[in-house]
């Protein structure tokens, strides 16, 4: 009798111990690797090389929508050294190009021994935005469907690493290039990315005067609304930046980090984005296993006014940037009077 008790406890602990692990193995989350493209198409997204510009619409008015890269970038026989050992990826905003973001960081970062990759986002006709730029060449990437972006953007960074023999990269994102860093850290697996460094970076969305509060763009489940529709018919990618959306919501799905990665959100309170938002789209929470620090330019620079498109050629920026990338101080951050929407150079103030 105490044998056959034995052999039933025994028997109904084997089957718990299975079910328990069946269950575990379908609730287990499923990790997509960084998508395949062709390498001359990922690399073909620039051509060329052109010099440092001060500002984005300086940069803007001299190369309009070439497919240039910034100096530094794009070296595919840079290896990165025992001292710089992740190449830094840099992903542009909507409607710029890896020159008009990155014209005056990417020559700083390469200047300090990084492998420095930026690529042009892409453009193709969706939208009544992206007709009309393509009617005079104006050929804007980070106007296309997000998700699109994204994957183009995890491909490239699944480029760098197989060039460049890294084990991991390190992402800076300004803008929508925000979103499409935090819609791949939610899509794919990240083991290969160390840190997650944005600027103005559109991260847990826009809800412009609290609209979204009340559902007018997107319904509950990220289904547009006749407004969204209407919205989303001039401008996918600037309706899929607003909460609510189903890319913000891929990029805040379990909470707006990812365990395991480290991120760094440099922001402005003067940026206009921050300013129509009830809540503000740059800064982050972490969740358990993710570390997440929040930078506003104005601790400690009360002076400095930096709107949206400052933000990328200001050299408080790039010194908050390299200090995050090193994890260390490795340049003092300056404090210079910016003014918010200045057209004159910022990349002259050191």
């Amino acid at each position: 009798m105490l044998k056959s008790r034995r052999i039933l406890v025994a028997t109904v602990a084997v089957v718990g111990l299975s079910l328990g692990l069946t269950t575990s193995a379908i609730a287990a989350p499923t990790i997509t690797p960084l998508p395949d493209m062709p390498s001359n198409v990922l690399r073909a997204s620039t051509e060329g090389h052109a010099p440092a510009a001060g500002s984005v619409m300086t940069a803007l008015l001299t190369k309009r929508a070439s497919n240039v890269a910034p100096e530094g970038a794009n070296d595919w026989n840079c290896r990165p050294t025992a001292d710089k050992p992740r190449p830094v990826v840099l992903l542009h905003g909507m409607g710029m190009t890896a020159y008009t973001a990155w014209s005056s960081m990417a020559p700083e970062l390469k200047k300090e021994g990084y492998c420095v990759f930026a690529p042009n986002l892409p453009f193709e006709v969706q939208d009544a935005s992206t007709a009309a730029l393509g009617l005079v060449n104006m050929n804007l990437g980070g106007l296309v469907d997000i998700f699109q972006s994204t994957e183009f953007a995890a491909a490239f960074v699944k480029e760098v690493l197989t060039a460049t023999g890294a084990e991991k990269v390190d992402i800076v994102g300004y803008s929508e290039g925000g979103t499409v860093v935090n819609v791949m850290a939610h899509t794919y697996d990240m083991s290969q990315v160390g840190k997650i460094i944005t600027i103005g970076g559109i991260n847990t969305g826009i809800n412009p005067l609290g609209l979204q509060n009340k559902g007018v763009l997107y319904q509950d489940g990220g289904e547009a609304t006749a407004f969204g529709n209407i919205g989303e018919f001039f401008s996918i990618a600037g309706l899929q930046m607003m909460t609510g959306s189903p890319v913000i919501n891929k990029a805040t799905e379990n909470g707006d980090t990812v365990a395991g990665l480290v991120y760094v959100n440099i922001g402005s309170a003067d940026d206009q984005y921050v300013k129509l938002s009830s809540e503000n789209p740059n800064f982050q929470k972490a969740v358990p296993g993710a570390k997440v620090t929040n930078i506003s330019l104005q601790d400690g620079c009360k002076v400095d006014d930096s709107g949206h498109l400052e933000l990328p050629y200001n050299t408080r920026s790039w010194a908050l940037i390299l200090n995050a990338l090193a994890g260390k101080h490795v340049r003092d951050v300056p404090c210079n009077p910016i003014k918010n929407g200045a057209s004159a150079d910022l990349a002259a103030r050191k």
